[in-house]
């Protein structure tokens, strides 16, 4: 990869986590149409990482809330033992 990618990637990084925390969306919603639109980098790939990075960022932001009370744990734990297993489906 060409230099200014590896510098896109450090900036725009930065700035999809303090954006994403900010607006309340996952760094890969964000990550994937400013890499589709600005890189070449093949579609399948940005994508996965995309999903991997909302992943990430929503764990860090899901420890957060649960540590401060905002989150329902009883409504994380039902709604995740239905989509869990339908994410295999999809």
């Amino acid at each position: 990869m060409d230099w200014w990618i590896y510098l896109l990637i450090g900036v725009s990084s930065f700035a999809i986590g303090l954006v994403g925390s900010v607006a309340g969306v996952g760094g890969g919603v964000l990550f994937t149409p400013l890499f589709l639109a600005l890189t070449n980098i093949h579609v399948n790939v940005v994508r996965a990482t995309g999903l991997a990075l909302a992943v990430t960022t929503s764990i860090v932001a899901g420890r957060r809330f649960l540590s401060s009370g905002v989150t329902n744990l009883n409504l994380v734990l039902f709604s995740a033992a239905a989509q869990a297993p339908m994410s295999l489906l999809g």
